[in-house]
């Protein structure tokens, strides 16, 4: 989730490229005007961020000295357009269509003109051009990171083979399998699902079959509005909170579930309850991703692929275990011989993993949690 800081990103081109040219040992006393390029492959098309000190505007603002800041804002979008036209990307199947952003004026090691351009392309491999240093000076170079990779831009050497970026369906498609794997390996989610799964088989037991199903679609409805949401907010960053706190909340929900299964055979509120915990256990799933970067494009579909995954896990683990409670809850000793002892057990697991999770501790490692 976490994007690189272009400080960061900089200092990536500068060592990948000194390290693949040797460049510490082979450094010449004057190497020309020289910008920076940073390209990330994304769904659908390439990413280019062009990076140009100040200085190394003079020629194509027609100056005879180093331009004022306050000339290359007011000409930034006749130099955008100029970069547009010498930085391109295309696959076998045409040229990649491109938007860009606002250029910008920042001061980094020096002040810079940063433009970011999107490139959406037709599937297959992309080649990317960049012809903007020869718009400085003809022994001009950028020094470019591609997906980490070095690639200094001279006169011979214009052309870059990205490769074939992920499309948007592929990366929806890695999401939504993401997520179906997190619920069916996340044993919390799936206790806590399965918790009130027991209560409901047993609750309104006079009731026909089709309205009890009712009642467990409006529980996991609202288990799903509420952890939809908070997986979003924490997904795009908008909402931050301790993991071992979150953890730890997840863990004694399975406990108040599993109690109260025990303890309150009637139990009123229950969607409310499910939707309260939800909020907890989206922030949980959002956690999940922690070490999975989200797409620069179709964040907000990824983690909407993640969630669909969520839901598609859920809905099979309620389809394959209600209609077996449900049968068996019709005997006369369902709740005492069968629901109460698996809430309690339920609960115990719960109340040993918000232990562990709460005070930082690995006893039990083959409990889990």
């Amino acid at each position: 989730m976490a994007c690189c800081s272009r400080a960061v990103r900089r200092a990536a081109v500068v060592c990948s490229v000194a390290a693949a040219l040797g460049w510490a040992a082979r450094a010449e006393a004057h190497q020309g005007p020289q910008s920076y390029c940073t390209v990330l492959t994304v769904p659908g098309g390439v990413d280019v961020e062009i990076e140009t000190p100040l200085e190394h505007l003079t020629r194509p603002l027609g100056q005879s000295a180093r331009p004022s800041e306050a000339t290359v804002r007011a000409r930034a979008p006749e130099l955008a357009a100029k970069i547009e036209r010498r930085v391109q990307a295309r696959t076998a199947l045409g040229r990649c269509d491109v938007e860009r952003e606002a250029p910008r004026v920042v001061q980094r090691d020096v002040q810079s003109l940063t433009l970011l351009l999107r490139f959406y392309c037709p599937e297959g491999s992309v080649r990317l051009e960049n012809a903007w240093p020869l718009e400085l000076d003809p022994g001009a170079h950028s020094l470019c990171a591609v997906d980490g990779a070095a690639w200094v831009v001279r006169p011979d050497s214009l052309t870059y083979e990205v490769g074939a970026p992920k499309t948007v369906q592929a990366t929806l498609r890695e999401f939504l399998e993401l997520g179906a794997r997190h619920v069916l390996s996340g044993i919390d989610h799936v206790l806590f699902l399965l918790a009130l799964l027991v209560h409901a088989a047993w609750d309104r037991l006079r009731e026909p079959l089709g309205r009890r199903f009712g009642g467990v679609a409006l529980l996991v409805t609202s288990f799903t509005l509420g952890h939809s949401l908070t997986l979003l907010a924490a997904g795009l960053g908008w909402l931050i909170l301790s993991t071992r706190v979150v953890e730890s909340v997840i863990a004694l929900s399975v406990v108040l579930v599993g109690v109260s299964n025990a303890v309150q055979p009637r139990a009123r509120g229950r969607p409310l309850v499910a939707a309260g915990f939800g909020l907890v256990h989206g922030l949980g799933f959002a956690a999940s991703l922690g070490d999975t970067e989200l797409p620069r494009r179709a964040a907000v579909l990824a983690l909407l692929a993640f969630n669909v995954g969520i839901e598609l896990a859920q809905l099979a683990l309620v389809l394959a275990v209600f209609p077996v409670l449900a049968y068996a809850a019709r005997r006369p000793g369902y709740r005492p011989w069968f629901a109460v002892p698996v809430s309690c057990l339920i609960a115990a697991f719960g109340a040993l993993w918000f232990v562990k999770r709460a005070i930082g501790t690995d006893f039990l490692p083959w409990l889990g949690g």
